[in-house]
């Protein structure tokens, strides 16, 4: 697979969090202490998306925001060292760090998840418009649902980019409503896109439904990501269904944003919207496979080769 042009820049706007993970060493025992394993790493829709993008070759700017703690220190540093662009001019600054804390079962499921991601609110119009320059400059601008929606709104009306949006939790989903017609891709998970729809998504015709209101909406692509049930994808030339890898589960956070980022490596490259779900997959089931939310072995070799193994 060819490296894509560096010359064609991508700038993610959204969420930077320090992830505390907690993996149950057994059963996951409600209102009880559990025994297991506890895990720091830096997070974050939009950073993780951002940093995938990075070691997958693309030239990434992030426009996020943190605190002046050592949390904020260890997030920029940690994008640094990946090859994100965080110009100190393209960063807000909170009173602190976003975190993540989450409990997972002894299966590397996550059960669930408490966000404090009140350093997002830094991320203002005001914020946006002065690095208009960076986001006109941008081939893609992906955004995430930590934005509040006055800036969310604002971002999406302001510029004529391709805007890939990641909806990061089902209580932010609302936030892209008014404005959904404007985005490129959106890639929901089914609870998220479940709230779009406005009605239950239990089968694969279900998610055709979905993904058919959302392009009449108008969307160009749609991505519905429904874990072990698998992915389900549309666009005006192709829709289908890519069922789940069978590989092991060491933490599923942060798969969906490695799939968004290998999906969009994949449109850079120009790619076919089944080529680009499957490349997601293959990325998504490489970083289950790793205790943090990245993988830091993430490539696209890496990608391709797991790919093959898909295929035999």
């Amino acid at each position: 697979m060819v490296e894509p042009k560096t010359q064609e820049q991508v700038t993610v706007i959204g969420g930077a969090t320090v992830d505390i993970s907690g993996f149950a060493a057994d059963y996951l025992t409600p209102q009880a202490s559990n025994p297991g394993v506890i895990e720091f790493c830096t997070g974050g829709v939009g950073k993780n998306i951002a940093e995938n993008l990075a070691r997958l070759g693309v030239k990434t700017r992030l426009l996020t925001a943190v605190g002046n703690d050592p949390f904020g220190t260890q997030i920029l540093a940690d994008c640094k060292t990946a090859g994100i662009d965080v110009d100190p001019a393209a960063i807000a600054r909170a009173g602190t760090s976003s975190v993540d804390l989450a409990m997972h079962d002894r299966h590397g499921d996550m059960q669930l998840s408490i966000s404090q991601m009140d350093a997002t609110e830094a991320i203002t119009i005001d914020f946006i418009k002065k690095n208009r320059r960076a986001i006109q400059e941008s081939s893609i601008v992906v955004v995430d649902g930590n934005l509040n929606q006055q800036t969310l709104e604002y971002l999406l009306s302001a510029f004529s980019k391709p805007f890939f949006f990641d909806p990061a939790a089902l209580s932010k989903v609302g936030r892209i409503k008014n404005v959904m017609a404007k985005c490129h891709s959106i890639k929901p998970n089914r609870l998220e896109a479940e709230a779009l729809w406005g009605s239950r998504i239990e089968t694969q015709a279900h998610a055709q439904q979905a993904a058919q209101f959302l392009i009449e909406s108008g969307i160009n692509e749609v991505f519905i990501t429904m874990a072990s049930a698998g992915v389900f994808f549309m666009n005006d030339e192709a829709a289908g269904h890519l069922p789940a890898a069978d590989t092991p589960v060491v933490n599923d956070r942060g798969a969906g944003d490695a799939f968004m980022a290998a999906v969009i490596y994949g449109y850079l490259k120009e790619m076919k919207i089944r080529e680009r779900c499957a490349l997601g997959m293959a990325a998504a089931a490489l970083t289950m496979a790793h205790q943090n939310t990245v993988n830091p072995s993430l490539s696209v070799t890496l990608v391709q080769e797991m790919l093959e193994t898909f295929r035999k």
